[in-house]
């Protein structure tokens, strides 16, 4: 493992990613009901998307 920077930017996708998928609350403001539904499922799929490249970019750092 050459690039220490590859390792922390692998672990903070994945840290916000989780964070999208388990707490999508902590990132919008609920202005209605309809709102909040559309928000809470636009941020778990952004969570999904960030782990699942943190995921490749952490795999991408130990195979080097």
């Amino acid at each position: 493992m050459k690039d220490p920077t590859a390792l922390l930017l692998a672990l903070v996708n994945m840290a916000w990613g989780t964070s999208c998928i388990f707490f999508p609350h902590w990132y919008f403001k609920k202005a209605s009901p309809d709102q909040a539904t559309l928000d809470r499922r636009i941020y778990r799929w952004l969570g999904f998307g960030l782990a699942c490249l943190g995921l490749v970019i952490l795999a991408r750092c130990i195979v080097q």
